[in-house]
This record gives structure tokens, sequence and C-alpha cells, in this order.
């Protein structure tokens, strides 16, 4: 059993990473900023034009057109073969109607594609945040497992489920996830600056990429600056800009002064004002 001291620390822990104390993971489980890929998945491959109109989509999502988006989205989703490509649009659609406050519509959206769709992490994590949005502990805590079952470095699952627990009460399940979440950041980690082929990096980068805000990712993506591949180092970057924490700030500020490259320097500075300011 975890002791006080434990629990005290998984509650402040998540309420670093989900930026709302140990009461909600609505926050944490309903953003999208990416889909995690999908390891040993079969999915048929997509076509040039479902390609083509997921991209145009992810283009439009910030500019808020929502008419034209769900259209450009259900076109997507009307299409065949049943891709990969496909069902992340479907997921953006089911996020955008969330995000609209069409609970019901996303739920129903998403519930037709598990029962098509192979094995999905970023499928089962969205679920679980509109579980959690309809009351339905039980069935959003089965859908965060089986997120980073199905995708184990989708670190996003491991803290909503364990804000879950903590809020249900359950502080030792809690710190058992947390414990998870802790070495898939070292796993990640380890991967992202160890002696492996460029693609691998860049897939543990792009996993952090897509967690949340923490210290220890920011330590880990600030080890992959040292990296000789340009490649890499960019990637480290971007990944910074959306999960970076304060604690990345001198390294960003060194790095900026320091490397050979302009382009590398200019975004490290740009990198290090979006930190400042979040």
């Amino acid at each position: 059993m975890a002791s006080f001291s434990e629990r005290l620390i998984v509650c402040l822990l998540l309420a670093m990473l989900a930026g709302n104390g140990c009461k909600s993971t609505e926050e944490v489980a309903s953003g999208i900023r990416g889909v995690a890929p999908v390891p040993g998945a079969t999915f048929p491959e997509a076509t040039n034009e479902q390609e083509t109109l997921y991209e145009q989509a992810l283009a439009m999502w910030p500019r808020g057109d929502t008419a034209e988006l769900r259209q450009l989205l259900q076109t997507i989703e009307n299409s065949e073969p049943g891709s990969q490509t496909r069902a992340n649009a479907i997921i953006l659609h089911a996020e955008l109607e969330r995000r609209d406050g069409e609970y019901r519509n996303a739920l129903a959206r998403l519930e037709r594609l598990q029962r098509r769709s192979p094995a999905m992490g970023q499928l089962s994590f969205s679920l679980g945040g509109l579980y959690q949005h309809a009351n339905r502990p039980m069935a959003a805590e089965e859908a965060f497992r089986d997120a980073f079952r199905e995708t184990p470095s989708l670190l996003r699952a491991y803290v909503a489920l364990g804000a879950l627990l903590e809020e249900n009460g359950r502080e030792d399940d809690a710190y058992q996830v947390m414990i998870a979440y802790e070495r898939q950041i070292q796993a990640l980690g380890r991967k992202a600056t160890g002696d492996l082929p460029i693609r691998d990096k860049l897939a543990a980068i792009d996993a952090m990429r897509l967690g949340v805000p923490d210290p220890r990712v920011s330590r880990n993506l600030v080890r992959a600056l040292r990296d000789d591949a340009w490649s890499v180092q960019r990637a480290a970057l971007d990944a910074l800009a959306e999960v970076g924490t304060t604690n990345a700030l001198g390294a960003l500020e060194s790095f900026a002064e320091d490397s050979g490259n302009a382009t590398l320097a200019r975004r490290a500075a740009e990198v290090a004002n979006i930190v400042r300011q979040q």
C-alpha cells in the first residue's frame, strides 16, 4: 500500500500534469494534438485522396471553420478503405463534436469506429474522456487502460487514468499507474537519446510530444538536442514547444547561442519564448 507521502506525491504530480488538481481528467483526456501511431495494428493502405483530405483537415483545425471542417471529415469517413487515416479523421471529427458540446454524437461516432477498427490507443483514449464526461468511471478506466496497452507510449493515457483513480479515492492504484508512467518516460528517453536508428529516435520524441508538459519529459528532450542529426534536434525542439517546461530554458538558450545552424538556433529561441509564456 502506498504511504500517505507517496499518495500526496501522486496528487501533486497529477495536479502539475493535468493542470487542474486531482479533481477532473477532462482537459487531459480530451485534447488532441496528434494521433499516436498504432503498433501492430493492421489497416488497409490509405488512398491518396484520403491522405490529401486529412492533411487539409489538419490545416483547417486551428482556423475554427467548423461547418467546412465537418463536411471534409465526413467525406473522409464516407470513403473507403477503412485505413488508419480514415480512422484518424473520425477521431478528429468526434473531437470537434466534443469541443462543440455534442458529447453524445462524439461517443456514438467513436463507438461505431471501435466496432469496425483494429485496436487503437488514441481511439480508446478519446473514448475514455467521453466516458468520463458521461459519469461512467468504470468504462473510462477500462478505456484508458486499453489505450496504453494498445499504445504503451501514449503518455496522456497514464495521466488521465491516474487522475481518474485518484479522484475516485483509489490512491494506491493511481500510484501504480504513475509508476508505469514514469517507466514509460524513462523508456522513451533511452530510445530518443540512445544508439538507435534515427527513425526510432524520432518516434520516441514524437511520443513525448504527444504527452503532457512534464519536467522529466523536458529533460529527455533536452538530452536529444545533443544528437548529431539535424532531424533529431529539430524534432526535439518542436516537441519542447508543445510539452516543454521551464527546466529546459537554460538548455534552449545555450543551444540558441551555440548552435552552428542558424535555422535551429532561431527555432530554439522561439521555443524558449513559448516555454516562458506557458
